[in-house]
């Protein structure tokens, strides 16, 4: 019996250790926003049209599944990093956030190019643009000392 309730209690354990993760990017016109963690995975991209001698701004939100990410160029920018111990717990808090510059190319997966009248499409029907990423996560940590053996 024993050998079954350790390895559960092993298992229900880790499992129940808590981990959240969210990453939000953007260029600096706000025409390409992708996200990707717990809370959002969405690409939306704004779309400018001419209407009756008026400019027209509609955002299309994109499935991820649907695009190919590609980081040609990487710079980071911001890396902080922290934990906490309680004095009472083996058990405490872990923390990070980060924020990166990255050169991007999006394309469609199936090969098909964005319309022509989303901002930042080039002549090949790619989306090329510069994002500053931030990423926020924290996990449960453990902080004990092992036991001597």
């Amino acid at each position: 019996m024993k050998a079954i309730v350790l390895p559960i209690s092993l298992f229900l354990s880790i499992s129940a250790n808590a981990s959240f993760f969210q990453t939000y990017c953007s260029n600096a016109e706000g025409t390409v926003k992708w996200s990707q963690g717990h809370n959002d995975n969405t690409l939306v991209i704004t779309k400018c049209s001419w209407e009756g001698g008026n400019l027209s701004e509609e955002t299309l939100t994109v499935p991820q599944w649907e695009i190919t990410y590609t980081v040609n160029e990487e710079k980071d920018i911001l890396s902080e990093a922290s934990s906490n111990c309680p004095a009472d717990s083996d058990w405490g808090v872990a923390k990070w956030r980060t924020v990166k510059w990255q050169a991007v190319e999006l394309k469609r997966q199936d090969g098909s190019p964005f319309h022509s009248d989303v901002v930042g499409v080039n002549s090949q029907g790619a989306i090329k643009t510069i994002l500053i990423c931030e990423e926020k996560g924290n996990s449960q940590s453990y902080c004990g000392t092992s036991p001597s053996n």
